[in-house]
């Protein structure tokens, strides 16, 4: 099936989890993410991967996403440790081998083993996949773990990609680069690695904005202009015309 941008937004916008989680949103004031940089939005992909109903339906997205850019892996590899339940569900769609990425390097053992559990084997064609796309650190450390086992990575696949500032390590050791993420990934091997995403920041925020009702005592019009703030800042695209 072709890939529904418009059916796959109404998904992440309006699931709720049974503990009341919502995917996207939006803090009342600046707060740190897992990346180091600060932000007044949020996705939390997650979340969709805690039960049955979601992970299938997220499942299909992808799976529908892929065949239309003509990405055609023979597994998916996840960026640990959070999306291992979402690649161990695509793997089973695809009904091949079952490979998950260590969170840590296994010490001892089959040389081969030390980043993967399962099967990999020089030449696999896989994509590694994350939930969010931030400065794309631990995504491209994920890529070049799989570069060092010989595999064969066609792409790299996101939920949503946050559009900001690449960077190296994280916290006071963070680097910030002058390019995107997209860019960033390509440059890692000499073929340029596509990074994909299912939507990014400039689509995804506007339509969570209008859907949004804040909560008493903040001001609408104070988390517009730190978005537009945040962006000018370390983004790649501008939210000003995107946001009001």
């Amino acid at each position: 099936m072709a890939f529904d941008r418009g059916a796959y937004h109404d998904f992440v916008l309006e699931y709720r989890s049974p503990e009341g989680k919502n995917v996207v949103g939006f803090f009342p004031e600046k707060r740190k993410l897992a990346s180091g940089r600060m932000s007044y939005w949020y996705w939390n992909g997650r979340i969709l991967l805690d039960y049955k109903s979601p992970i299938e339906r997220l499942g299909r997205f992808i799976m529908d996403f892929c065949e239309e850019n003509g990405i055609v892996p023979d597994y998916f590899v996840n960026v640990p440790e959070g999306v291992n339940k979402m690649t161990d569900h695509l793997n089973m769609v695809l009904g091949g081998k079952q490979v998950q990425a260590r969170a840590k390097p296994k010490e001892h053992g089959d040389p081969k083993d030390a980043n993967f559990n399962g099967p990999v084997k020089e030449g696999d064609r896989v994509v590694v996949f994350e939930d969010v796309t931030t400065t794309g650190d631990s995504l491209v450390n994920t890529l070049y773990r799989c570069l060092d086992a010989g595999l064969d990575v066609i792409a790299t696949v996101c939920e949503c990609n946050r559009m900001e500032k690449a960077a190296k390590g994280k916290g006071d050791d963070r680097a910030d680069f002058d390019v995107g993420v997209v860019e960033y990934v390509a440059g890692i091997d000499e073929r340029g690695t596509r990074h994909y995403g299912l939507t990014d920041a400039g689509l995804i925020v506007p339509k969570a904005l209008k859907v949004w009702t804040p909560p008493e005592g903040v001001e609408r019009r104070a988390i517009v202009g730190g978005l537009k703030g945040e962006y000018e800042d370390h983004g790649v695209i501008s939210m000003e015309g995107l946001i009001e």
